[in-house]
C-alpha cells in the first residue's frame, strides 16, 4: 500500500508583538496550509481506496480459473477504484494549483523586506520545487494507475497467460516504485519548509 499522506505546513498563530514582515509572512503560509486543506483531505481516500484494492488484487491472483464470476465482480470493483482515485487525483491537481498562487504574496514579501531576504529567497525557492515535485508526482501516480488498468484487463480474459501477467505486474512495481521515490522527495522538501520557517521568522523585522 503506498502511504500517499505527506507531511504538510505548521499553521502559525499570530502574535501582536510581531512586525509587520512577520505577520505578513504568517498570513501567507497559513493561507497555503488552508488552501492545501482539499489536498490533505484527498490523501486520506486516496490511502484507503489503494489498500481495499490491494486486498482485492491478492484475492483475485489466488483464485482459480474456475471461479470465473468472482474473478469478473473482483475485477469490475478494481476498474472501479481505479476510476474513484482518478477523480481523486484530478481534484488535487486542482487543489494544489490553486495553492499554488500563494506563492505570490512571498515572492512580494521577499521584494519588500530589509532584513531576512536570503532566508526567504530559500524559502520560495523551496516552495516553487515543492510544487514542481507535486506536478511530477501526480503525472507518475496517472501512469502508476494506467499501468494497474491494464494489469486488471488482463485478469479479465479468460485464457490467461501468467507469463504475459507477470510481466504486467513487473510493470506496476516499477511504476509504483518511481510514485514512492518522488513521494519521498515530496515529503522531505515539505518538511525542510517545515524547518525553515522557523529560520525566517525571527529574521523578519520593520
Amino acid at each position: 500500500m503506498l502511504h500517499l499522506y505527506v507531511i504538510g505546513f505548521i499553521f502559525i498563530v499570530v502574535g501582536c508583538s510581531q512586525s509587520t514582515e512577520e505577520q505578513q509572512f504568517i498570513a501567507s503560509v497559513n493561507e497555503m496550509f488552508e488552501a492545501e486543506e482539499q489536498y490533505r483531505e484527498s490523501q486520506k481516500e486516496l490511502q484507503e481506496l489503494e489498500g481495499e484494492e490491494q486486498l482485492l488484487l491478492q484475492q483475485t491472483l489466488s483464485l482459480q480459473p474456475v471461479d470465473e464470476l468472482e474473478i469478473e465482480r473482483n475485477v469490475e470493483q478494481l476498474k472501479q477504484s481505479v476510476k474513484a482515485r482518478q477523480v481523486l487525483i484530478k481534484e488535487e491537481r486542482q487543489t494544489m494549483e490553486r495553492a499554488k498562487k500563494s506563492m505570490k504574496r512571498f515572492q512580494q514579501l521577499q521584494a519588500n523586506v530589509k532584513e531576512g531576504r536570503k532566508q526567504l529567497e530559500l524559502f520560495n525557492e523551496k516552495i516553487g520545487e515543492r510544487y514542481l515535485t507535486h506536478e511530477q508526482l501526480m503525472d507518475a501516480y496517472e501512469v502508476y494507475m494506467k499501468e494497474q488498468q491494464n494489469l486488471y484487463e488482463l485478469l479479465a480474459e479468460e485464457q490467461l497467460e501468467w507469463q504475459i501477467l507477470e510481466v504486467q505486474v513487473g510493470m506496476v512495481n516499477d511504476k509504483r516504485a518511481y510514485v514512492v521515490e518522488l513521494i519521498e522527495k515530496f515529503n522531505e522538501i515539505t518538511a525542510q519548509l517545515s524547518s525553515l520557517q522557523q529560520i525566517v521568522l525571527p529574521n523578519l523585522s520593520d
